[in-house]
């Protein structure tokens, strides 16, 4: 079953005796597989955010919105840490927006990528959203997400919402029809023109991407 891997960053991450918030996930440009997650194990007025390896994935569960880790508490003081903000943290006038609102996807996945892929072979799948997308010089519209496959973790459809000014239709295709992926700051690069993504079917429900949508836009775009 296909979910969208932007809608998991609304969901509980859940271990076995901790519950923690999705912040990103992060993606290998080449296999297009989800590799690590970036998770706020924090609670009340303190982030603690970490990076979970896929392999400690358990179940995707987008109809109940969980994510289950086989992690424990003490495991946690083993993962890398990317942010850690709290009242007890020697806290700097500059860490009380990230207190009160919450860790910045932004910087987490800035200071992940540096550290761990100087060269660019993994990409922020919460980044990717906001990229215009294009073909040449051609505007396309702007993506809103990944879909990836619940058993796999590995992407296979990008969501592109074509109305260039304002939301319009949300359009997908296969993600080996994109030949760069971007982010908020840089374009994603489609093989395919607006003709050819204007009459590709559209997504309108993300609780529906069961076997028989997959291969209706792989039908569709001749690809199987």
């Amino acid at each position: 079953m296909l979910f969208s891997v932007n809608d998991i960053f609304g969901f509980v991450a859940e271990a076995e005796d901790f519950k923690a918030s999705i912040i990103d996930a992060f993606v290998d440009r080449k296999t297009m597989q989800i590799k690590h997650l970036a998770i706020d194990t924090g609670g009340l007025l303190s982030n603690h955010t970490v990076v979970v390896s896929a392999d400690k994935i358990g179940k995707i569960d987008p109809d109940d919105r969980l994510v289950t880790l086989q992690l424990t508490k003490a495991d946690v003081e083993n993962l890398e840490v990317i942010e850690k903000v709290g009242l007890d943290d020697g806290l700097q006038f500059s860490d009380i927006p990230s207190l009160i609102l919450g860790p910045s996807s932004k910087d987490v996945a800035a200071t992940f990528l540096e550290k761990n892929a100087p060269d660019g072979r993994l990409f922020s799948a919460r980044n990717v959203s906001g990229s215009v997308a294009c073909h040449g010089e051609e505007n396309l519209g702007k993506v809103i997400g990944l879909l990836a496959g619940s058993a796999d973790l590995t992407v296979s459809h990008l969501a592109v919402d074509t109305g260039v000014v304002l939301p319009e239709t949300q359009r997908v295709l296969p993600i080996n029809l994109v030949e760069t992926v971007g982010n908020a700051d840089t374009k994603t690069v489609l093989t395919i023109d607006a003709a050819t993504l204007d009459a590709s079917p559209q997504l309108e429900n993300t609780a529906a991407l069961d076997r028989h949508w997959a291969d209706k836009v792989a039908t569709y775009y001749g690809v199987f």
